[in-house]
């Protein structure tokens, strides 16, 4: 069966110490999560939620991002990113996808 989206969900805040994503809804253990974590002139999080691991980041000067994965399993309903000192504009996205041929790379820019 070919990857296929499932669902996903979002976070979006103005100013904060921590992005808090709710887990999308309708997943199932073994699918793929992917993670996109990006705030306005933000550093590397301080912490990540256990078990997501980064395979990508791009350091861009004004919107860094940060890409993580996981394989779903039993998941609770939200998962934190958080940092050492107040982040402006912090926005999250978690895609939940479905199939039996998952490939990941790692990249950064």
């Amino acid at each position: 069966m070919a990857l296929s989206f499932v669902n996903y969900s979002t976070y979006d805040i103005s100013r904060g110490v921590s992005a808090i994503i709710n887990c999308p809804t309708g997943i199932q253990g073994g699918e793929l999560l992917i993670g996109f974590i990006t705030g306005f002139y933000t550093n590397t999080p301080s912490s990540t939620p256990s078990g997501w691991t980064l395979i990508g980041y791009d350091l861009t000067p004004t919107f860094p991002c940060f890409v993580y994965y996981k394989i779903a399993g039993s998941e609770p309903t939200s998962y934190t990113w958080s940092w050492s000192s107040i982040t402006s504009k912090i926005k999250g996205t978690i895609f939940a996808y479905r199939g039996d041929s998952i490939v990941l790379d790692t990249f950064s820019i």
